[in-house]
């Protein structure tokens, strides 16, 4: 349990676990196409976004050779959304396994984006966190997409870490969440309820809707 938290939506929790990974300064590699929201959290905080491309011919995978010419002393994460927004691409496991390659050859921790998690019409969601050992992934999540409630404000974010590469990052989100707002008690409550009692045709349902 020590590696969940709950946060202000998905977009908290974000935001919490850019500002215990980066200083002032320090980039990061986020995609585009992308979620605008990265780009503002830096404006905020000082930390500098470098945009990786995203190829539509080789449906919108991630052009690694290009992102390759972005990483330097204080580039400190890579963010990965997937299935993407805006693009709606699920990438194959076979690509994640590439782009975790690549944040271990060069020692960056990946934020996995994962608030579309199994919305997806065509091809699998595979999550990043269970994928590897040997690179430290937080992954996103939250209500607002799947269980179609933005307004509840409720998401989260789960370390997979076995080996504590990330050193003390646990203790100082947990010391950073101590200042901050948090989700409303009610809806934070309900979540075992959530998760347990909606049926899996809801979530049927809901994406045939959307296609």
């Amino acid at each position: 349990m020590d590696d969940v938290w709950i946060d202000i939506g998905c977009s908290g929790a974000i935001a919490t676990t850019m500002n215990v990974l980066l200083n002032e300064g320090d980039n990061f590699l986020y995609p585009s196409p992308g979620f605008p929201l990265y780009a503002t959290i830096a404006g905020n905080r000082g930390y500098v976004p470098k945009t990786y491309n995203c190829l539509p011919d080789r449906n919108w995978e991630v052009d690694i050779e290009q992102m390759e010419t972005l990483v330097d002393e204080r580039t400190k994460l890579l963010v990965i959304v997937n299935p993407s927004n805006p693009t709606a691409a699920v990438f194959t496991r076979e690509h994640l396994l590439q782009l975790v390659d690549f944040a271990k050859r060069h020692k960056i921790p990946i934020l996995a984006d994962e608030i579309y998690a199994h919305m997806v019409y065509d091809g699998e969601f595979v999550s990043l966190g269970p994928l590897t050992d040997e690179v430290p992934i937080i992954c996103m999540g939250g209500l607002a997409k799947r269980w179609l409630v933005p307004g509840w404000r409720v998401g989260w974010g789960i370390i997979y870490d076995p080996r504590s590469l990330l050193g003390d990052f646990r203790d100082n989100l947990f010391k950073s969440r101590n200042v901050m707002l948090h989700a409303h008690s009610y809806a934070v409550n309900a979540l075992p309820r959530i998760f347990s009692d909606v049926p899996a045709e809801f979530f049927t349902e809901t994406n045939e809707k959307l296609r």
